[in-house]
């Protein structure tokens, strides 16, 4: 869910609708305007935000599921919504390569303080993926807000290594959030990471951005197995 400025929320449905909530009331008509998504398994329309300067460039962005020939994976694309409807849309990160599970596709999408975009993604249900630096699957992607790949990305240059990726070894996390605790902190909460344990079992991680200069690195600072 996102919530707009006005108190209407846009809601986004796994099938692929895009529903609005106005004056406490779910809209019948779905929002018209997005790409054909691909609502296969675990995959569909996930998670949708407003950018953090909402108010005068009114982005929304919205991660998806997508592809052809049975080959799918998340995509990110942003709109504007005008008159019910998307409009203005453009795709701005294809997850490489697709497959054809149903599986794990993330996807969180979190701004930053300085309006980077992180990008939560799933492992595909294939787990060696997550270690695999030229494949996007199991990494948390950080984009400019246009969808262009920062230049202090930690491989950035690198030879067989995706630009975009900016952490890796995740399993399917589903939850982020930024916190401001006198530092940059970005919690994620998934399964536990290419391990074979219990399906009850879930890891809750703290990732310290730290750098100055918006040069960030990333830290552990806390795993905790939890049950759920």
């Amino acid at each position: 869910m996102a919530f707009l400025p006005d108190g209407s929320i846009l809601v986004t449905e796994r099938p692929g609708r895009l529903r609005i909530i106005e004056h406490g009331k779910l809209q019948t008509r779905a929002i018209a305007g997005l790409p054909a998504i691909a609502a296969k398994g675990q995959g569909g329309l996930l998670d949708v935000v407003l950018h953090p300067d909402y108010a005068n460039n009114g982005w929304i962005y919205f991660s998806y599921t997508a592809g052809s020939d049975n080959k799918i994976g998340t995509e990110v694309g942003r709109g504007r919504l005008v008159d019910r409807k998307i409009s203005d849309w453009q795709t701005l990160f294809r997850l490489q390569p697709k497959s054809s599970t149903g599986r794990h596709f993330g996807s969180r999408l979190v701004f930053d303080r300085n309006n980077y975009l992180y990008i939560t993604l799933g492992d595909r249900g294939e787990r060696f993926r997550s270690q695999d630096l030229n494949d996007h699957a199991g990494s948390i992607i950080r984009l400019h807000d246009d969808g262009s790949i920062p230049g202090d990305n930690p491989f950035i240059g690198q030879k067989d290594k995706q630009a975009a990726i900016y952490s890796y070894g995740h399993r399917n996390i589903q939850g982020a959030m930024l916190v401001d605790r006198g530092h940059r902190e970005l919690p994620i909460r998934a399964d536990y990471v290419g391990k074979n344990v219990p399906t009850a079992a879930r890891e809750k991680v703290r990732v310290h951005l730290t750098g100055e200069d918006d040069r960030d690195s990333v830290e552990i600072l806390e795993a905790v197995e939890v049950q759920s």
